[in-house]
């Protein structure tokens, strides 16, 4: 996660294993209310966060229901994730 003057940067790339799923993810948002810049009040807690929490779990609940037509090998990913 990269913060900087309200913004924040994400890039993922997701798998569930159990889910036989994947995808790669980028985004980018501003949490600056105040619209001023390098005063070190943004809302990174307050907004940032949950939006990325939110977006993350929304992401992996569509990729699981997306129908497809070919699920992927993610044998050469799993190597210390499961026990």
């Amino acid at each position: 996660m990269g913060l900087a003057y309200g913004f924040m940067i994400e890039n993922a790339y997701v798998i569930d294993f159990e889910a036989k799923t994947e995808f790669l993810f980028t985004a980018l948002i501003l949490v600056n209310e105040n619209e001023t810049y390098n005063d070190d009040f943004y809302e990174y807690e307050a907004l940032g966060f949950p939006f990325f929490v939110h977006l993350g779990r929304h992401l992996a609940e569509h990729e699981k229901k997306r129908p497809r037509a070919h699920l992927p090998d993610l044998e050469r990913f799993d190597l210390f994730y499961r026990e």
